[in-house]
């Protein structure tokens, strides 16, 4: 069996929702990028706890963002290098 990666660790204690808000809380603030269905699953699910479900928000917005920005980028740079 191989080794878990940091970013599995994290989410497991995440969703463990036997464990105190506040690691579950100090668990998704370790995470560098979540991905978008994890932090669709927490917002959705009513037993996420309030301070919880801000952070998702807040990392799912800013997940929003920067999708947003790279694809923007992508259409300045096709658009400079294929002129009409």
């Amino acid at each position: 069996m191989g080794s878990l990666s940091p970013q599995s660790v994290w989410r497991k204690i995440v969703e463990d929702t036997r464990l105190p808000a506040k690691h579950r809380l100090t668990a998704l603030e370790r995470m560098i990028r979540p991905s978008l269905s994890f932090l669709r699953r927490l917002l959705a699910a009513k037993s996420t706890p309030a301070k919880l479900r801000l952070l998702a928000a807040q990392k799912y917005d800013l997940a929003i963002s920067r999708k947003e920005l790279l694809k923007d980028a992508k259409r300045q740079t096709q658009a400079r290098s294929n002129p009409e």
